[in-house]
């Protein structure tokens, strides 16, 4: 009897002329939104709130919310309403990534990387390698930790080098602030190299820079398939060895950088170690004038294709096969180089930012021999890459 009268009352509703009145209410709602969509968010967000009053579970209604709070850069008001519809449809992958990436906006990636982590199976590819991708920047500290528009981030990448018998230390060291929806970077740096063969006096010995930096940049983000950045960066360049000029030197370099990476980059299985033998490849590039080099352009390529090994909580493994090339517009020897050789790196995950990378390869000059008549070099190198943001 209970179902019966359930049933009943159901067909009378259905057939009531309230109902009817009720849909038209909200199709005159849906027309008043559309008539100021892209012309008065507030008339338009008060259209949908009465839809929202109205029908609570109308998804479209909770998606448009959402992207208008998106397009105002209203994070925690789009947070709130991604909520809202995730009750009505959990399952629903997009929007399970859209509330990670805003609670990651917000500060709040402990919870972000547990949404992250849980759709890295997800049904759709492309949401699955988002947020695998996604996980491991959040895991290995390559997210910022600050609440936006803010950031900083530290990046260091000593290394030891057989040809030259020297150990290298860059640091760089930045902080500022996101512009444009996230594109550009304005920043203040501060930039440290050194190494241990370098000597001064009236017959220098130049292996790396050796200089510390200070000053300030700008950056923009184009294109999503192969990501450019244009930048640059002037500042005051302080010299630590001497080098027979004034330690004092201007510092500027504008150029335009890009990465990609190709195959599986997840970062880890979903439990134990495993040994996928999967492809993985990564492109790197930058095009850059210099003014230490009297504006001399200079283009640095690179290419690593090869195979995850093993993958494990603890981090992954990968072997790899490395290309390098390195051109300038001056022709100087020791910047036209090509150099090709295998390499193989593990990289720590969660809260230990550290890759180490063991490469050897062999090097040959693209254009005049170096002084001493040499074609080329070996080298083997060993080095410690650590990127964290806060």
């Amino acid at each position: 009897m209970k179902l019966f009268l359930t049933t009943t009352f159901s067909a009378l509703l259905l057939s009531s002329p309230l109902l009817a009145i009720a849909s038209d209410d909200v199709d005159m709602l849906w027309d008043e939104f559309s008539v100021n969509e892209n012309i008065n968010d507030d008339e338009a967000f008060f259209a949908l709130k009465k839809i929202i009053s109205k029908e609570p579970k109308n998804l479209r209604a909770l998606k448009s919310v959402i992207y208008l709070k998106l397009r105002q850069n209203k994070t925690e008001e789009a947070l709130l309403y991604t909520d809202k519809l995730l009750l009505v449809s959990p399952e629903d992958e997009g929007f399970r990534l859209q509330k990670a990436y805003l609670l990651n906006q917000l500060g709040r990636n402990d919870e972000a990387l547990v949404i992250f982590d849980s759709l890295k199976d997800a049904k759709d590819p492309e949401i699955a390698e988002s947020a695998c991708t996604a996980s491991k920047n959040l895991s290995t500290g390559s997210v910022s930790r600050f609440k936006k528009p803010f950031f900083a981030d530290i990046y260091a990448s000593p290394s030891y080098e057989s040809r030259s018998g020297a150990a290298i230390v860059p640091l760089k060291v930045r902080a500022g602030r996101y512009y444009n929806d996230d594109k550009g970077q304005v920043y203040g740096f501060t930039t440290f190299n050194r190494d241990t063969k370098s000597s001064g006096g009236e017959r220098p010995e130049i292996i790396d820079e050796n200089s510390l930096i200070v000053g300030v940049g700008i950056n923009h983000r184009f294109g999503s398939k192969l990501p450019i950045t244009a930048y640059a960066e002037v500042g005051g360049s302080y010299d630590l060895i001497d080098r027979g000029r004034s330690k004092l030197q201007e510092f500027v370099v504008v150029g335009a950088a890009t990465y990609k990476e190709w195959g599986d980059n997840r970062a880890v299985c979903k439990a134990g170690c495993v040994y996928p033998m999967s492809f993985h490849a990564d492109f790197y590039g930058n095009v850059a004038a210099y003014s230490r080099n009297d504006y001399n352009i200079v283009a640095d390529l690179r290419y690593r294709p090869g195979f995850n090994i093993a993958k494990s909580p603890l981090g992954i493994t990968k072997a790899y096969w490395k290309f390098k090339s390195v051109h300038d517009a001056e022709g100087l020897f020791y910047n036209n180089v090509f150099e090709t050789g295998p390499g193989i790196s593990f990289t720590f995950h969660k809260h230990v930012p550290i890759a180490i990378r063991l490469e050897s390869v062999r090097a040959f000059y693209l254009g005049d021999k170096a002084p001493n008549g040499d074609s080329g070099f070996k080298n083997n190198r060993i080095e410690i890459t650590y990127y964290k943001s806060f």
